[in-house]
């Protein structure tokens, strides 16, 4: 890319030099009329308007590129930002539903633990009546013992 952007520069200033020793000669002007305004130019001069013209062109298609480029770079840096924050918040989102899902666990351990403790009171307090209807049982006066 180089050696050709090199080639190219070096037939654009042979060019612009046979441009520059054809009209040297040439004094004649050239009459341009441009919106009702007459101008009068010699060779040279019209050459180098025209060079001066081209080099505005590609001076506007450079600022095109350029700008075009820096928007597609934009966009990408959108586009990947935008990328990034779905991933962030698709992460987010299984982080929440784990926890959702980890509490629930929790609460249903401790619901099963507190239902096993009021089942283990409830068999305990069932033992404890037996032993009691048994103790008055075995009572010879029907449960008043100690009192004459």
């Amino acid at each position: 890319m180089i050696v050709l952007g090199l080639i190219l520069v070096l037939v654009a200033v042979g060019a612009g030099a046979a441009i520059f020793v054809g009209t040297v000669d040439m004094h004649n002007q050239i009459q341009i009329e441009v919106l009702g305004v007459t101008i009068g130019l010699t060779p040279l001069a019209l050459a180098v308007a025209g060079a001066a013209v081209l080099l505005v062109l590609w001076l506007g298609f450079s600022v095109l590129r350029l700008g075009a480029r820096r928007n597609a770079r934009k966009r990408r840096t959108a586009k990947e930002q935008e990328r990034v924050a779905q991933e962030e918040q698709a992460r987010k989102e299984q982080e929440w539903a784990a926890e959702r899902q980890r509490i629930e666990q929790e609460r249903a351990a401790a619901e099963r633990a507190n239902q096993a403790q009021v089942q283990q009171q409830r068999e305990a307090a069932e033992a404890a009546r037996q032993r009691a209807e048994i103790a008055e049982s075995r009572v010879p006066d029907g449960g008043a013992s100690g009192q004459s």
